[in-house]
């Protein structure tokens, strides 16, 4: 493996270890937030999943910088690992606006149950 390439890698292990820390430590991990649901009331629940979202966001964007960089550099190898992570994150974030939006629906028509579910989507989805 080139030098160039362990520098772009090594952002991402770090960057991918220091959000899992800070998960592991936060009292709002997914788990807790699975756990909550139900007592979460729907204007809590639309604010995590903003909250959520734009995490994701800029996760995504963090990702496409050290993208452009590894172009520049013509690091083949960490442009691979770094469309790869980069698709899977926009994949993510997908999955996360939708289940947002229905879960915005879902509180708006009273469906309590459905809500639920699309919050813990949310949960999911930004714990990865």
């Amino acid at each position: 493996m080139h030098a160039s390439t362990l520098l772009p890698l090594t952002l991402i292990f770090a960057v991918t270890l220091a959000a899992g820390e800070a998960r592991a430590q936060d009292p709002t991990g997914v788990s807790s937030e699975i756990e909550r649901t139900a007592s979460t009331s729907p204007q809590e629940k639309i604010a995590y999943a903003e909250d959520s979202n734009q995490e994701i966001r800029e996760g995504e964007k963090q990702i496409s910088r050290l993208l452009e960089q590894a172009r520049k550099d013509n690091d083949v190898e960490a442009i691979e690992c770094l469309i790869n992570r980069l698709t899977s994150v926009r994949a993510l974030l997908q999955v996360s606006e939708g289940a947002e939006a229905s879960m915005r629906d879902a509180i708006t028509a009273g469906e309590e149950e459905k809500a639920n579910h699309e919050f813990r989507k949310v949960a999911v989805a930004v714990s990865k």
